[in-house]
Parts: structure tokens; sequence; C-alpha cells
């Protein structure tokens, strides 16, 4: 009998201050290691080619993200996709992106027997991790 790691995602809901506030994603918490390392190190290149930067956000709009309730102009829904991440500025993208990033480290209490610092609050604009 095999086993199936629990899947989690990360609900991103902005607060009223913010300039995004009434934007909700639910992006996977769950990509491949394989995919993770890849947008890591594409972000850690630094001045990265518009080839590179458009494949790091199709790449993680397709792995990560799950459902959203983004309008184009003509109050369409852009689809939760690769493409649909690329119909965004390049702001919006990076803010996404970086709440996503957030959620993925832990935030909960460490175990017992870990010697760290203290607990990390969560990410600005993060409500709820299931």
């Amino acid at each position: 009998m095999g086993f199936h790691p629990p899947r989690k995602t990360a609900t991103i809901d902005f607060a009223q201050d913010h300039d995004y506030h009434g934007m909700t994603a639910v992006l996977s918490l769950d990509v491949s290691s394989d995919l993770l390392f890849d947008l890591m190190e594409m972000n850690e290149a630094g001045d990265m080619a518009a080839k590179d930067q458009r494949e790091m956000y199709r790449r993680f709009g397709d792995a990560a993200l799950v459902e959203w309730n983004v309008l184009d102009d003509d109050d369409q829904p852009v689809p939760a996709t690769g493409a649909g991440m690329l119909t965004q500025t390049p702001e919006f993208m990076g803010i996404l992106m970086e709440q996503w990033t957030g959620a993925m480290s832990p935030s909960g209490p460490l175990g017992n027997d870990s010697t760290s610092g203290e607990q990390s609050p969560a990410p600005e604009g993060m409500t709820a991790v299931s």
C-alpha cells in the first residue's frame, strides 16, 4: 500500500490598505523540488534574460497557481495558469510570487529538538494556510 503526502495550499488575501486589496489567490505549496530549485536558480541569476523571466513566471503559474479572482479588462476571468500569469504586470507577478515564497517558509513552532531561534511571522498579506 502506498502513501500520498498531504497536499497544502495557501490562500492569499491582501490587506485593505494594499494596492491589491480584493484580489484572492490560492497557491499550491506542493510543487516539485526540481521546479522549486529551478525557480530559485532563475531568481538568483539576477539580471535574467526576458525569455528566462517569462519561463519562470509561466512555470510558476502552471505549477503553483490553483485559482484566483483576477479579471481582464472585459471583466472576464483570467485563467489561473502560466499563460494567465503572463497577462499581468511584472509588479503583480512579482508580488504574487513573493507571497508564495513567504508561504513556502515554515511559520509554525519549531520541533522540540530544534535549537534554532524564534518563530517566523506569517508573510504580509497572507491570511490562511490549509
